[in-house]
């Protein structure tokens, strides 16, 4: 595993931090927008199989699961009755025609996601102007199967893999050509950001991708008690492996934290404060050196 951004400050004594990258679920494919969409139609084209990433589009038709995550606002809903008038989305499609779309019905003031005139219900009201995260997660059992699945979530955290709003194990997706973002009729509109396709939950989920490798951002120093807090970059719902060390031989590593934050990462960044004095700190200390691993999706059992 290679080494990356160590980086030394001397306090008194010496202090040393460094920080490790490990192999991680991967981002497949983003686009930023934002994408507006008006009018009905089949909408605009976000990713086909022209555009795709590494043609993931082939590569999950033939059997597999991805996670697709957008920011989604309704901007207007001009003519909806309650039972019909707007409808709009992420609308997964071969050609012309619509295997599921992803956001609002036509007969709803919630959220939902279906095709054909089979909707799924998650309950959710949505608010003209305000914006939602919606992940879905796509199964294709085989190209042409009727028994893929999709799930939906709406606004979810990373604890929420196993209660989506939404669901269908009987439905056909394998085959799609395009993913669109639609909204509709005239004058009914929706703007669409930050979408992700992601090979697991949590990396959809997260509107902002984070780029490269862990880095630590800041060391900082406490002048009175001489405590260390270490501050690294993180993806919200993952957990980091923690090394502990005064030297750099290679055997003198200890394992101070195997899934730190508890309950994951919350945020962009993450900190941890190491304690002067106590271990693995302990006095007379001249040099202590940290490394940071992104260790897991889910909390280790």
């Amino acid at each position: 595993m290679p080494e990356s951004n160590i980086m030394k400050k001397h306090l008194l004594s010496a202090l040393a931090i460094g920080a490790l990258t490990s192999a991680h679920a991967e981002i497949i494919q983003t686009i930023s927008g934002p994408d507006d969409a008006s009018g009905g139609g089949d909408g605009n084209t976000l990713i086909d199989t022209t555009n795709d990433t590494d043609d993931w589009i082939d590569t999950l038709n033939a059997g597999g699961t991805v996670f697709i995550g957008f920011d989604w606002v309704i901007t207007n809903n001009a003519g909806e009755t309650g039972t019909g008038g707007f409808f709009g989305g992420l609308g997964v499609y071969n050609g012309s025609d619509e295997r599921l779309l992803i956001g609002n019905g036509w007969a709803s003031l919630t959220f939902s996601a279906g095709a054909g005139g089979t909707i799924e219900d998650t309950g959710v009201a949505y608010v003209v102007g305000e914006t939602v995260r919606i992940v879905t997660e796509l199964t294709v059992v085989a190209e042409g199967a009727s028994n893929d699945t999709w799930r939906t979530w709406i606004n979810p955290d990373a604890s929420d893999l196993a209660t989506p709003g939404a669901q269908r194990t009987d439905w056909t997706i394998g085959d799609f050509t395009q993913i669109t973002h639609r909204a509709g009729n005239d004058p009914g509109a929706s703007t669409m950001t930050n979408i992700i396709v992601a090979d697991d939950f949590v990396s959809a989920i997260v509107a902002a991708p984070a780029a490269g490798p862990i880095r630590i951002t800041t060391i900082e120093i406490d002048a009175e008690t001489g405590d260390v807090t270490v501050t690294w970059t993180s993806t919200i719902g993952r957990f980091y492996f923690i090394e502990t060390s005064t030297t750099l031989a290679a055997e003198g590593w200890g394992n101070f934290d195997d899934a730190y934050p508890a309950g994951g990462a919350t945020g962009a960044l993450t900190s941890i404060t190491f304690s002067a004095g106590i271990d693995p700190i302990p006095p007379e200390t001249r040099e202590f050196f940290v490394r940071v691993h992104e260790t897991a999706i889910e909390e280790p059992q």
